[in-house]
């Protein structure tokens, strides 16, 4: 099953939502722009319901200061396993590593990732630094960003599963 993630980048924080299609990932992109134009633009002409997104965006993006972005991306949900994977745990024996050593690589591990993952978030792409290449650049960038950002997270996310299934052997 597919489905659209979509994070509303503003000055106050975030939002996420899930939909069942990019459409209405979109839609919502539209109702965001129509619910802030006079705001943000006061006086400015109001474009069609078509337009009013990708010129409200784009606008935002040339702000200095401005912290303003959307994007969404298509996800894949895996099915039947709770969202956890099946993983293939170390077998902790005489002959083997020592559970507090198996433990220990992969918490350094998860401690890794857990930086890169912070390292990413400072390296997030910011709309003014893509706007001369045109209306369509930031939100590749963003979606690849936000992809990058998600296979840590379920990197990090396997990590733990494993340090709890080595804590437990």
């Amino acid at each position: 099953m597919q489905i659209c993630i979509a994070v509303h980048e503003h000055k106050y924080g975030s939002n996420t939502r899930a939909f069942d299609s990019d459409e209405g990932a979109l839609g919502w992109r539209t109702e965001i722009a129509k619910e802030n134009w006079e705001q943000e633009f006061p006086g400015k002409e109001v474009p069609g319901d078509d337009l009013i997104a990708d010129e409200y965006f784009a606008l935002m993006g040339e702000r200095i200061g401005s912290e303003e972005s959307f994007s969404y991306d298509l996800v894949e949900l895996e099915s039947g396993t709770g969202g956890k994977r099946a993983l293939t745990v170390p077998s902790v024996h005489l002959n083997g590593t020592s559970r507090d050593e198996l433990l220990r690589q992969v918490q350094n591990a998860g401690r890794a990732v857990w930086q890169a993952r912070d390292a990413l978030a400072k390296a997030s792409p910011n709309a003014r630094d893509y706007y001369p290449q045109g209306e369509q650049a930031f939100p590749a960038a963003r979606a690849e960003h936000d992809r990058r950002a998600r296979v840590l997270l379920e990197v990090e996310e396997e990590l733990s599963q494993l340090a709890e299934a080595i804590d437990g052997a």
